[in-house]
């Protein structure tokens, strides 16, 4: 029973992974809960890629970045160590920074949803597995996943003492450990506590100030798992991460093309006057290097958060009843520096604070032919944001005179060009957004035949977000709000609620053809509400409506050479009605409603042909087309949606030797990604070029899996391609660069 019950605290998802043992990576059959009740992996017809907790450790996978770069189909953007991270799933995203949002593939924790879209770059540690599902989950997840989700669970408390620690150091002074213990504590009661603690110093060299990319971040996690009899559990969780990212950007000068939109300025065109290559105000970055920059401003990002969880669950013999209890609460220290360069120009910072109750309760059982599961789901969200755009007065009145937007001296009262006040017009921005939402789901399994299974699934979510927005400008200390002839940005107040009410659902069939082979088709109908966007450098509010995704999708899992290979694969058409596209133009991003499509499909191989070799490939393609987008000339376009690249694939190859109680392993990874636009505009300067990354490892320890060492190495190429360029719309990208070649070691023990 304690197994089972172990279990049941589970909701995982479909899972496609090589689990480790402690002498080699091998093929097992994994036991899921996708449908949120146990079954194979590949007897579920769900896309998804998965990784156990020993497989991530020996890829060195510590954050979801690496997750994505052997998952097809997930592209993830941290731009920077800031506070735009953007999940992908199938071309799907929420690009807008401002942490109100909430992005359409949704993040589970331990079973429970977190609303923050930046809170999703965390350190990942003591982790049992983590799992990625494509396509609408709707009916049984929820909340905003019309794009899928990433589901994270921890390792639980157990009855066995158990206790590791992992070091790591390498350069940049990169220090990195993690640890837990755990067992139990009395016959009924287990406990667990686990922790991390990551350090580097800055590895983007800047010629304007100290050196940038630091991160100093910690953070914790204790669990109590009592047995409340032989039928019922009660897992309790607390957790907390603190710390400090130093972020910076790089520079790219931007001319303007007969559509308005920027494109990169070849080194030797002088679009402006200033001289080859220089942006709107006549600075160029003198270095070649992308990690050499100019950057005078500060440039943070200081999150925190708590997290409270509570996971019920009693077996009633024919039924199960689960209680998922969620309490978050996430606060954020944000500055950046907006131009890029070494001149007093533009600064932004934002301070945010996000609590967030989440309640759920469902049934599920099984009678005969039939497998069902209910419930319903309760959120609440409070949401506050401060934000400040400082913009020097010399700055903005040469930038705005080259754009001809003002004439020159209209802003610092002197025609001269490049004269600095070190004055600055300020626009404070201030807004809550309240969101409540209430859902009641279900979903039944009915086998038709022997082989032939029908799944139904539907879920009914009414969602209330009320916004007040308010917005005060000053100029040289000077409150102008009440004079809109002496503001530079604009002001606003808004205040506004809407109230949206509708289904999503499932329908589809599972065919198993032969024990070792399942083919499924079916057609998901996922939703994600509306809301308003945030003009935090001047502007009205808009608001946008709700979007809708229609999925028509098919799939086949194969398991075949006696067990030792896996082969799955699956395709999609998505037909979008108001695709919430997003646009990023004069340092400020916009969501508006268009009707979109994407097709497209991902496979999955793995092999272990050989004792101690394992083989894994993956690869995605897709077509994506956001509709009928007004250029700024006023052209009409059909453009890609961003962080969409039309062709993805991943590959890694693990090879270990045992010599007697001890092991040796080789393994090499690589990931690749065709070009991607930044934006819904699909400006050219905002375009990552194609890219691929390698990292290597070498382990050696003993076969009991009681200690470990290993030697990584990532971006062994020191590929130097940006995965993000922020189109600014003011004369030049801000770029977000990849990390450089990185050697690290680590040494694993655990404690028997």
């Amino acid at each position: 029973m304690k197994t089972d019950a172990r279990r049941r605290i589970l909701a995982a998802a479909v899972a496609f992974t090589t689990v480790q043992t402690a002498a080699a990576a091998v093929l097992e059959e994994v036991v899921v809960t996708a449908q949120k009740r146990e079954q194979n992996l590949q007897d579920v017809g769900v896309s998804v890629t998965a990784f156990s907790g020993n497989t991530m450790r020996e890829l060195d996978m510590v954050n979801i970045k690496d997750i994505a770069a052997q998952t097809p189909g997930l592209v993830f953007v941290d731009s920077g160590n800031s506070m735009t991270n953007i999940v992908n799933i199938r071309g799907v995203s929420q690009n807008d920074f401002n942490p109100h949002q909430e992005s359409p593939n949704a993040i589970y924790v331990d079973q429970a949803y977190v609303s923050v879209l930046p809170a999703s770059n965390f350190q990942l540690f003591d982790t049992e597995r983590v799992e990625v599902l494509r396509g609408p989950q709707g009916t049984l997840y929820g909340r905003n996943a019309t794009g899928g989700l990433i589901h994270y669970l921890s390792n639980k408390p157990t009855e066995e003492t158990e206790a590791y620690i992992v070091a790591t150091a390498g350069e940049y002074s990169k220090q990195r450990a993690e640890g837990a213990v755990g067992g139990s504590l009395s016959d009924s009661i287990q406990g667990r506590i686990a922790g991390v603690w990551d350090k580097n110093d800055g590895w983007l060299e800047n010629d304007a100030g100290p050196d940038l990319g630091a991160v100093d971040t910690w953070a914790l996690r204790g669990q109590l798992l009592f047995q409340l009899g032989s039928d019922a559990d009660l897992l309790l969780q607390v957790s907390n991460g603190d710390g400090k990212k130093e972020q910076g950007y790089g520079h790219t000068p931007a001319g303007y093309n007969d559509d308005g939109l920027e494109f990169k300025l070849p080194a030797d065109v002088d679009f402006y006057g200033f001289g080859p290559g220089t942006d709107s105000t006549g600075y160029r970055d003198p270095s070649n290097d992308p990690r050499d920059i100019e950057v005078d401003g500060k440039s943070y990002y200081k999150p925190q958060l708590w997290t409270y969880n509570a996971i019920f669950t009693k077996d009633f013999g024919t039924t199960t009843l689960t209680s998922v209890t969620n309490y978050l609460d996430w606060k954020v220290s944000f500055s950046e520096d907006s131009d890029a360069s070494p001149r007093f120009a533009i600064n932004d910072g934002i301070d945010s604070d996000s609590q967030q109750f989440s309640q759920e309760f469902r049934l599920n059982g099984e009678a005969g032919i039939v497998r069902w599961l209910g419930g319903v789901y309760y959120l609440d969200i409070q949401h506050k944001s401060d934000f400040t755009a400082y913009g020097e007065l010399g700055y903005l009145d040469d930038l705005f005179a080259v754009l001809g937007i003002t004439n020159p001296g209209d802003i610092d009262g002197d025609p001269t060009f490049g004269q600095t006040l070190g004055l600055t017009d300020d626009l404070v921005s201030k807004w809550d957004q309240d969101t409540t939402s209430w859902a009641a789901f279900g979903q039944v399994e009915t086998d038709l035949t022997d082989s032939l299974t029908l799944i139904t699934g539907l879920r009914w979510t009414d969602d209330q977000k009320d916004y007040d927005f308010n917005s005060r400008e000053f100029f040289a200390g000077t409150e102008t709000t009440d004079d809109p002839s002496l503001q530079i940005w604009g002001t606003n107040s808004f205040k506004g609620s809407n109230d949206s009410s509708d289904w999503s659902g499932k329908l589809q069939l599972d065919w198993r053809a032969t024990d070792d082979a399942l083919l499924y088709a079916g057609v998901s109908r996922g939703i994600k509400g509306p809301g308003y966007n945030a003009p935090t450098f001047g502007g009205a509010v808009s608001g946008f409506d709700q979007e809708t995704l229609i999925d028509y999708e098919a799939g086949v899992k194969l398991t075949f050479a006696d067990g030792a290979a896996r082969l799955n694969a699956g395709v999609f058409y998505y037909d979008y009605q108001d695709y919430q596209a997003y646009s990023f133009v004069n340092l400020a991003g916009t969501i508006e409603n268009l009707d979109a499509t994407n097709q497209g499909g991902e496979i999955e191989f793995i092999w272990s042909p050989l004792e101690g070799l394992d083989l894994m490939a993956g690869a995605s393609f897709q077509d994506s087309k956001v509709k009928d987008i007004t250029l700024p000339s006023g052209r009409v376009s059909d453009n890609s949606m961003p962080q969409a690249p039309d062709f993805t694939y991943n590959l890694l190859a693990r090879k270990s030797w045992d010599f007697g109680e001890y092991e040796f392993a080789l393994q090499a990874d690589y990931n690749y990604s065709d070009s991607y636009y930044s934006d819904s505009l699909n400006t050219p300067v905002g375009e990552v070029g194609s890219y691929g990354v390698g990292n290597a490892r070498v382990s050696y320890g003993s076969s009991s899996g009681s200690w470990q060492l290993a030697l990584n190495v990532r971006n062994i190429g020191d590929e130097d391609e940006a995965v993000y360029h922020i189109p600014t719309g003011l004369g030049f990208s801000e770029d977000a660069i990849q990390p450089p070649r990185w050697y690290s070691a680590e040494l694993l023990y655990r404690f028997q």
